[in-house]
C-alpha cells in the first residue's frame, strides 16, 4: 500500500499548528500501551502516522512498541525505521508475511514472542490486492475466492488464536473489515471480500465473548470509503465517481473518509476507557452506513 502523505480531516483545523485551543484534554498514560509490544499491518501504521487530531496520543502513548507486518510493500515499514523515538510509536522491529499462509502467520508470532515475550494489542488489516480477488460471482475461480476467504477469516482466526496465547489480561484485538459488503450483493465483483468480511466479522463476537473474562476486547472497525485504500486503487475515473457519490450527500459529512479517520478509532478502542467496548462494529464513516438507498437522496432530504 502506498505511503501516504495525507493527515487530519478535510477542512478541519489542526490544533498546535496555529494556536488554536485544544477541544480534548490528553488522558493519563495507559498502563496498556505505554511501552508495550503491539501487532499492527503496515496500512494501519499509516493510518496511525496520520493522526494529528486533537487527543494527542503521542502524550500518553510515547514508547509503544509495535512491529509492523506487510506483505509487498517496503514503504511503510522503510518510514517506520526512520521514525524518531520521541514520535508517536518507536518501531522496533518489522517483518514482511503473506497472512494467507499459517506457516508465516506462526513465525510472525513466534518472532514476537522471542523479542517481546507478550503482545498487548493485534489490529488486522491485510488484504491482498484486487487482481488477486476481484471477480464477479459467476466468474471467480476457486483460486482467487480462497484467497479472499483465506487472507481474512482464516488469518484472523489464526491471529487471535495466536495473540490470545501471548496476551495478558485487559488486551485489545481489532479487526478492519467491510462490513456493509457482508450484508449486500449489488457490488459484484467484491463477493469473495464481502463472504470472508462477513466472517471475519463473526469470528470477532465469538472471540469477543471467548475472552471476555479475561478482560480482552475484540471489536471490529468498518471504514467506509477511504483515500488512500482499497477504493483508491480502483481506476481513477471510478474513484472520482465514488467521491463526487459521497460529497453530493450520500455520506452526511459530505466527504469520505481519511486515513487519520480510521487511526482516531483504532486508538480510542485501545484505551483504557473503551475496556467495556467489546463485540461490536464501529462504523467510521461520516454515516454513510445509516443512509437509505430506497428513496432517491433528494426526497429524503425534503
Amino acid at each position: 500500500m502506498k505511503r501516504t502523505e495525507r493527515a487530519g480531516h478535510s477542512g478541519n483545523t489542526q490544533p498546535g499548528q496555529d494556536g488554536t485551543k485544544q477541544v480534548f484534554k490528553a488522558p493519563s498514560p495507559s498502563p496498556r500501551c505505554a511501552s508495550n509490544p503491539s501487532i499492527v499491518s503496515s496500512s494501519v501504521f499509516k493510518f496511525l502516522c496520520a493522526r494529528k487530531t486533537p487527543l494527542h496520543p503521542e502524550r500518553y502513548y510515547p514508547h509503544a512498541r509495535i512491529r509492523v507486518f506487510h506483505h509487498s510493500s517496503p514503504e511503510i515499514p522503510g518510514s517506520a525505521r526512520e521514525r524518531k523515538p520521541r514520535s508517536f510509536f518507536l518501531c522496533s522491529f518489522v517483518v514482511q508475511a503473506d497472512v494467507s499462509k499459517p506457516e508465516q502467520i506462526s513465525r510472525l508470532f513466534k518472532d514476537v514472542q522471542s523479542q517481546f515475550g507478550k503482545l498487548e494489542i493485534l489490529v488486522s488489516n491485510a488484504r491482498p490486492e484486487l487482481a488477486k480477488f476481484y471477480r464477479p460471482p459467476l466468474d471467480i475461480s476457486l483460486e482467487q475466492w480462497r484467497k479472499a476467504l483465506d487472507s481474512q477469516a482464516q488469518a484472523f482466526l489464526l491471529e487471535a488464536q495466536m495473540a490470545a496465547a501471548l496476551m495478558p489480561d485487559g488486551g485489545r484485538m481489532i479487526a478492519i473489515s467491510y462490513s456493509p459488503s457482508g450484508r449486500t450483493g449489488s457490488w459484484q465483483p467484491w463477493v469473495a471480500m464481502g463472504a470472508a468480511k462477513a466472517a471475519l466479522d463473526a469470528l470477532a463476537r465469538y472471540f469477543a465473548v471467548a475472552l471476555a473474562k479475561r478482560g480482552i476486547t475484540v471489536n471490529v472497525i468498518s471504514p467506509g470509503a477511504t483515500d488512500d485504500s482499497v477504493v483508491s486503487r480502483l481506476p481513477t475515473e471510478v474513484f472520482s465517481a465514488i467521491k463526487a457519490w459521497h460529497e453530493s450527500g450520500w455520506t452526511p459529512m459530505g466527504r469520505v473518509g481519511t486515513p487519520a479517520d480510521i487511526g482516531n478509532a483504532v486508538v480510542l478502542l485501545c484505551r483504557d476507557g473503551a475496556s467495556f467496548i467489546t463485540g461490536q462494529t464501529i462504523h467510521v464513516d461520516g454515516g454513510a452506513s445509516i443512509m437509505d438507498s430506497v428513496f432517491p437522496l433528494n426526497i429524503q432530504q425534503g
